[in-house]
């Protein structure tokens, strides 16, 4: 398993709310890969994004002896729900937490397949010999746009609204995460990002870099690198695997 990660507060935030997650113990059996992308001020973003990971790691850690509960999606994505409910009920606790939230992009990967729960507008992405394809899609307002036809993806990336999300964990009582089921091969390489990666490199760059005869660390490194010299207007986080 080749591995690779960093989070970076950015160039212009004052507090990192990306929260991520490695679990690789467990290898070969199975890994887990998440990043989360906090909302909300006065740092309730980052209290919330940690919220999810730090469950999802208790989750694993507690069940990585019963393989039929923890490759079962829907005791996943019953997890997913519990947390939702949990972030919620901590945010109208105090008015400082009222409106987080956080987005979630989670992958448990066995047997040379991936699952993905997801909520918000992180992403995970495929980059093999056949390019770079987006496995999630987006909760957000430009990609409904997008979707509708009433706008260009390039419209979409310079919409004063781009920042605008259409679902989250703990912004609402009940929540739908999707869920992808996808094979891999052994040379797929799996990008999980926040958005502070998309919005400042471009899918071609994310391509050039992933490709190139490095180590994986220093892959994300320069991904990370790349989106501050672009100015590195949001907290970016980049997880990189290889099976």
């Amino acid at each position: 398993m080749k591995i690779g990660y960093k989070t970076h507060i950015g160039m212009v935030r004052e507090h990192n709310e990306d929260s991520y997650l490695i679990i690789d113990k467990f290898y070969p059996k199975f890994c887990v890969f998440a990043v989360a992308d906090g909302m909300g001020g006065h740092n309730a973003g980052e209290v919330a994004s940690k919220m999810a990971i730090n469950s999802i790691k208790k989750f694993f850690q507690e069940n990585h002896n019963r393989d039929e509960y923890i490759f079962n999606v829907k005791n996943i994505k019953h997890l997913v729900e519990k947390i939702n409910m949990e972030i919620f009920k901590r945010s109208q606790s105090l008015p400082i937490y009222n409106g987080m939230g956080t987005t979630l992009t989670l992958i448990i990967s066995f047997d040379y397949k991936i699952y993905i729960v997801h909520i918000g507008d992180s992403r995970a992405y495929k980059i093999n010999d056949n390019g770079i394809k987006q496995l999630t899609e987006d909760h957000s307002l430009v990609a409904e746009l997008v979707k509708e036809g009433k706008i260009s993806e390039g419209d979409a990336l310079i919409h004063p609204q781009k920042n605008v999300i259409t679902r989250a964990l703990g912004t609402e009582k009940n929540v739908s995460p999707d869920i992808y089921n996808y094979p891999l091969d052994s040379n797929d390489i799996i990008l999980l990002c926040t958005d502070g990666l998309i919005n400042s490199i471009s899918e071609g760059q994310i391509y050039d870099i992933l490709i190139k005869n490095i180590d994986f660390q220093q892959k994300a490194e320069l991904l990370i690198n790349y989106a501050n010299d672009n100015g590195g207007k949001d907290n970016i986080t980049a997880i990189l695997f290889q099976s």
